[in-house]
């Protein structure tokens, strides 16, 4: 961690508030099981397993090592260290101490599936069509296990149907168009799943961890993180991938060591995490994976809800390049695991604190509340920049969108369009505009 004696940004309340619950088991479901998948998919002929290994996306999973179990402790790990923030296209969790992110970079890092946007109009609701699902399957009611049924009793090509059932099986989900399906953002919609996943759980746990957490989407991107961003774990826990190519993403690149278990204990793993503060907060590509990236993703990522707080992390991280160490929240989390105290005083020779001392004892109650004082008006100067720089960058989105609408009308006085078209473009500027100050002023 840097030595430098700047000052912290504010830290985050957590979902799971009370750091005891760091010991706590728990099962994540999913029905995320690559190895069963893909040796489902060998009785394919060859000319039909390089529809997979050359598309574009999906080829990174085929290659990437295999194993029967998944194996999310680590996960688990970070899922108690959920902080919470108002924004829902990014989640922070807190290790000791350190903020590690999980935004649409770091999803396309690791899977190096396609993140752009969606297609202008696109309704996930309305997207495909069920016409291939009814001629095969009879209904458009389909579970995972009608469609390994099906697949595993065609014994043949079956004019190209045989594929299209590999493909519903390797998805999980019903599409009729092989050629929608290769060019779809399917890291878009991977990442958007596992976010509303996390909050959705977070929420329902209301503050206890229950037994279990259900998350039905690639959940590949989850296991990997925490092994990424915390080297001590990823030393313990994986090995290089001999033969994996540079512009692989990180799923790929490295895989975890065989083991007896099936997983890894969260003892075993609280105890491998100790006292450690080299944890990485933003994955950052490695010069051979820019080009991957810049393929993948757009430059800037999707506008979120405001939050000047996490939106100070972002910019100390990533324009910065400055570290982020929350003393308190490290104190507790240490604690919680046997590895030192929490952040309260140690009550030493209990027989001379119980001699009346009342002038000592006063000057001890004014130093703390000359303390608290002083950190308060931190906290508060604190809060002020972060909200000052949340208003700049609102004001900076109105100015794009100023651009924009000039842009068009401009556009549209060159074609020559009729006067009343251009008064509907500026009515709905005005109406996002009143529509935008009026959120701003309630945020």
């Amino acid at each position: 961690m840097d030595t430098e004696e700047d000052t912290q940004p504010v830290e985050p309340k957590l979902y799971f508030s009370d750091p005891s619950v760091y010991g706590n088991h728990g099962k994540i479901s999913s029905r995320c099981q690559i190895a069963s998948t893909l040796d489902m998919l060998q009785k394919l002929e060859p000319s039909e397993k390089e529809w997979f290994k050359k598309h574009k996306q999906f080829r990174h999973v085929w290659h990437m090592a295999r194993h029967e179990n998944n194996k999310v402790m680590a996960m688990w790990m970070l899922l108690l260290r959920t902080a919470r923030i108002e924004k829902r296209k990014v989640c922070w969790f807190v290790v000791n101490g350190v903020p590690i992110r999980y935004s649409m970079r770091e999803h396309a890092l690791i899977t190096g599936f396609d993140c752009h946007d969606y297609e202008l109009g696109f309704n996930e609701k309305e997207y495909g069509n069920f016409d291939f699902v009814k001629r095969v399957f009879g209904s458009k009611n389909v579970t995972v296990k009608d469609v390994e049924e099906k697949l595993d009793s065609m014994k043949d090509k079956c004019n190209g149907d045989r594929l299209q059932v590999a493909v519903l099986l390797f998805l999980a989900k019903i599409v009729g168009d092989l050629k929608a399906v290769e060019t779809f953002p399917w890291g878009r919609m991977t990442f958007e799943d596992n976010i509303k996943t996390i909050y959705q759980e977070m929420e329902h746990c209301k503050g206890k961890v229950l037994d279990q957490m259900l998350f039905p989407g690639f959940i590949i991107p989850l296991e990997v993180l925490a092994f990424e961003c915390i080297p001590q774990l990823s030393r313990e826990y994986q090995e290089v991938v001999i033969g994996a190519r540079d512009g692989c993403p990180l799923m790929c690149k490295k895989k975890l060591k065989d083991s007896l278990m099936k997983g890894y204990p969260l003892e075993e793993i609280n105890e491998k995490l100790g006292t450690n503060k080299d944890i990485i907060s933003i994955l950052e590509p490695l010069e051979e994976q820019q080009d991957l990236l810049h393929r993948i993703m757009e430059q800037h990522e999707d506008d979120d809800f405001m939050d000047p707080i996490a939106d100070e992390w972002n910019k100390r991280l990533d324009v910065e390049k400055k570290e982020i160490w929350w003393e308190n929240l490290y104190k507790l989390d240490i604690a919680s695991r046997g590895f030192g105290e929490a952040n309260v005083p140690q009550v030493k020779h209990l027989e001379e604190q119980q001699q009346e001392n009342v002038s000592a004892a006063e000057h001890m109650e004014e130093h703390q509340q000359q303390r608290n004082l002083t950190s308060l008006k931190e906290l508060e100067e604190r809060l002020m920049k972060a909200m000052e720089n949340g208003f700049i960058e609102v004001n900076q989105k109105i100015d794009k969108k100023i651009d924009e609408f000039d842009r068009r009308l401009k556009n549209i006085e060159s074609l020559g369009m009729n006067f009343q078209y251009r008064e509907n473009i500026g009515n709905a500027f005005s109406a996002w505009r009143d529509a935008e100050a009026g959120r701003t002023e309630g945020e």
